[in-house]
């Protein structure tokens, strides 16, 4: 491996703007171009409108959140994904190496999901679950409802780089 001199940073915030929902599609444009070696803060969220924790919960739901679910059309799968970023010169076939430096939680709230016939052991969950959970970000806790707590350690989401349509979907 070598070493890449960092030329700028960059910061990418979930919006309308930069959110696509449901889809990894290779033929999105780009809502940002770096050069090879550039720094990208991006903030990224999770939870359509079924996911989120009710008015009464105490949770506070960002308002970028809700200006995506209203201003973005769902796709068909969960994900909500900030991007695409290009990265100036990148042919495809080339590697592309990304190194995550930090993880930093945005929110106040956290989400959990059991679907009947998903997952791992769907035989042994056939009811529907999904609960919320309380993070102090400071401190870098998550309780769960019934109090138990747990150090945070956030799922990212989906880091990757889509195959043409062609290629990938049927």
């Amino acid at each position: 491996m070598y070493a890449v001199p960092v030329s700028a940073r960059h910061t990418l915030k979930a919006s309308v703007r930069t959110v696509h929902r449901g889809i990894f599609d290779a033929g999105l444009p780009p809502v940002l171009a770096v050069e090879c070696g550039d720094i990208v803060e991006v903030t990224s969220l999770s939870g359509n409108s079924e996911d989120l924790p009710g008015l009464s919960s105490g949770f506070n739901v960002l308002p970028e959140h809700q200006a995506v679910l209203t201003g973005t059309t769902p796709g068909e799968g969960p994900h909500f994904m900030t991007g695409p970023i290009a990265v100036r010169g990148a042919l495809p076939g080339d590697e592309l190496v990304v190194e995550i430096m930090a993880v930093a939680l945005l929110q106040d709230w956290g989400w959990n999901l059991i679907a009947p016939q998903k997952g791992t052991l769907p035989e042994q969950f056939p009811q529907m679950r999904r609960i919320h959970a309380g993070i102090d970000r400071v401190r870098g806790i998550v309780t769960l409802p019934w109090g138990l707590q747990l150090p945070a350690a956030p799922f990212f989401g989906i880091v990757g780089v889509a195959s043409p349509r062609a290629a990938c979907c049927v």
